[in-house]
């Protein structure tokens, strides 16, 4: 029998996080987050995304940075933990995050999702949508730890989301 191994990397919810822009190089780090389980049954499209179908999209939103930008935010040893994303759909800024693997049950997304917040406000970004499945407690708790306005959807049975500070 082989054993999986484990990630026991420590995460301290005190961390100090940085952001920057996604790069090329991060292709195959953010395919691997996208298809990690978790993620995709939490998001409004649940399949699995493959390689070229990622590398089509994501190369594409690298070259529109006008209506959408990826952030990779990393700890202070510059070890990405996380990505958060606004696409810009019918003039408005939709907000996406996830954190890799290792970073979750850590007390860390609200910081994440601060952190990219107040790099998106210095790019002139101020008000940010988002639309979560109402399974997704965690992603619903760092939406409301950030001021995000929460109103039930039922029409299409997700919770949205808006930040206007």
């Amino acid at each position: 029998m082989v054993k999986k191994k484990i990630s026991t990397q420590k995460v301290n919810p005190n961390i100090s996080l940085k952001a920057r822009l996604a790069r090329i190089e991060d292709e195959k780090l953010l395919l691997s987050w996208v298809n990690d389980p978790l993620v995709r049954v939490n998001a409004l499209k649940t399949n699995i995304i493959s390689k070229d179908t990622h590398h089509i999209w994501f190369n594409s939103r690298l070259q529109n940075s006008k209506s959408c930008k990826i952030l990779i935010i990393e700890n202070e040893k510059e070890k990405p933990i996380g990505q958060v994303r606004i696409e810009k759909k019918k003039n408005k800024w939709f907000i996406d995050l996830s954190l890799a693997k290792f970073a979750r049950g850590k007390k860390i997304g609200s910081k994440l999702l601060k952190v990219a917040i107040n790099k998106f406000k210095k790019m002139g970004i101020k008000v940010f949508f988002a639309e979560v499945k109402p399974e997704n407690k965690p992603s619903c708790r760092v939406f409301e730890k950030n001021k995000f306005e929460k109103k039930i959807n039922s029409q299409k049975n997700l919770i949205s989301f808006i930040y206007k500070k």
